[in-house]
């Protein structure tokens, strides 16, 4: 009889309270689902959670490591990034046998693990899996986290020796695969995949469509854009008070979501009578939430250069929203939601004013706006399933 298959996966978000699963929660629990025994390595970058560890049914541990939150400035940052993974390690070393396992499963930025998975690869020679996200330090130095000089340097630096440790990289589309052979070229010949965002549908999202929006303060006849995503720096979402000044009359923006630009958003809202910005919910409740709107919205920071494909795509084709994006110019993402999926309009770069056209054409147009929905759905289900994920997974990396 085949010994059972173990997996580590290493990340620093997991949601073990159960009201707001993410795509790791989702992948582990696939996996467990194809007789995968699967060890959760949850280094806790909110620094809410004290150590400890988990033992959880059908095959899936999860150890959760407690993060100091460094109060140091640009010092507390770079400690905070580098140095909980060697912790991470000790604790594991003391809770199972590291050697154990078949792969190691991580995620971008690879420098956060850099005390972790080189570590398992180089003295346990155990296979590692890379899923690749997001360009670091690339992409943080154009949205101006990370500032030039000595201190990027030293991050890519970094960056690369985790990225040779890898045996396999996931990267989103094609146009990223692109972009990472150009980006780290002494890595061309490293085996990399294409590994889309993924997810579990949710039944029918069937909600009081009058009654949530009259709590919003929206008509029942707006059309409703959604934006749900992080308030950061680098996503764009200014772009929205902008259309909002030339938004037709019955169109309304919601915002939702958390970071370091939620109050000033919410500030700014005040002078918008179309624009409302509400906190985050629950997975369940954002989701009734979104479906109770008409499209969503992604937006980039057009200014980089570094090719993305947002993970809110899930959601909204999952409630079946069509998608308006506005988006870098080396991305794909356009062609995929527009071309493959048929499910939307997208403009990229400095093309505000395509941005703003489409606003109006798609909110002219319900009828349209629906089936552009429904293909989004539809899509989802034949690729961005999270056991398409794990065909992915299995197929490219033999254990």
């Amino acid at each position: 009889m085949k010994d059972v298959k173990k997996v580590l996966m290493v990340c620093t978000k997991y949601d073990i309270s159960g009201d707001s699963p993410w795509l790791t929660n989702e992948f582990a629990e696939s996996l467990v689902e194809r007789g995968v025994h699967v060890v959760v390595c949850f280094v806790d970058w909110s620094t809410k959670n004290k150590s400890a560890f988990f033992e959880q049914r059908r095959g899936l541990d999860v150890l959760v490591v407690a993060k100091k939150n460094y109060r140091l400035g640009l010092l507390g940052k770079a400690m905070k990034w580098f140095g909980g993974s060697g912790k991470a390690y000790k604790e594991l070393v003391r809770k199972c046998d590291v050697s154990s396992f078949d792969v190691v499963v991580s995620f971008s930025p690879s420098s956060t693990d850099r005390g972790l998975v080189n570590r398992l690869v180089d003295k346990y020679k155990i296979k590692s899996f890379h899923v690749l996200w997001d360009f670091f330090p690339l992409h943080h130095n154009q949205i101006g986290l990370i500032p030039s000089g000595w201190i990027y340097d030293l991050a890519r630096k970094i960056e690369s020796r985790m990225l040779s440790k890898h045996d396999v990289i996931g990267l989103m589309s094609p146009a990223n695969v692109v972009f990472f052979d150009k980006a780290w070229p002494e890595f061309k010949n490293k085996k990399k995949v294409v590994f889309p965002i993924w997810g579990k549908s949710g039944d029918a999202y069937m909600c009081d469509v009058a009654a949530i929006r009259s709590e919003l303060g929206f008509a029942r006849e707006d059309y409703v854009f959604v934006y749900g995503g992080q308030l950061n720096a680098g996503r764009g979402v200014e772009l929205i008070f902008e259309a909002a000044k030339k938004a037709p009359s019955g169109v309304k923006f919601l915002i939702i979501g958390w970071g370091v630009n939620f109050e000033k958003f919410k500030k700014y809202a005040e002078d918008f009578p179309n624009v409302l910005v509400v906190p985050p919910r629950p997975r369940e409740d954002y989701k009734k939430l979104i479906s109770s709107c008409d499209c969503g919205l992604v937006l980039t920071d057009s200014k980089t250069s570094v090719p993305t494909f947002p993970s809110k795509t899930f959601d909204y084709f999952d409630v079946g929203l069509p998608i308006l994006a506005h988006v870098e110019s080396t991305t794909d993402y356009g062609e995929v939601i527009s071309q493959e999926a048929k499910a939307g309009f997208f403009s990229v770069g400095s093309d505000f004013d395509v941005f703003y056209n489409n606003i109006s054409m798609i909110s002219r147009d319900l009828k349209k706006s629906k089936k552009m929905g429904m293909n989004g759905k539809g899509y989802l289900r034949r690729e961005l399933q999270v056991d398409r994920a794990v065909d992915r997974f299995f197929n490219s990396i033999k254990f």
